[in-house]
């Protein structure tokens, strides 16, 4: 996942990766598309804003 490179702060790769996992075991959610994986990433940008910068997430997740 190149998108996962404009995650900033240390750790915020594995943050939004166990929120991916979250979303797929716990609600049940369909990691497989590409709209899913966006939805993860705003969620995290909401909640924490310096974590990932979405935008460029999803740029790079649509390049991919």
């Amino acid at each position: 996942m190149s998108g996962l490179c404009c995650c900033e702060v240390h750790g915020a790769a594995e943050m939004y990766l166990r929120r991916v996992r979250e979303a797929i075991m716990l609600q049940g959610r369909n990691i497989f598309k590409r709209e899913v994986l966006l939805e993860v990433a705003k969620e995290q940008n909401q909640e924490s804003p310096e974590l990932i910068e979405y935008a460029r997430f999803e740029q790079e997740l649509k390049n991919t």
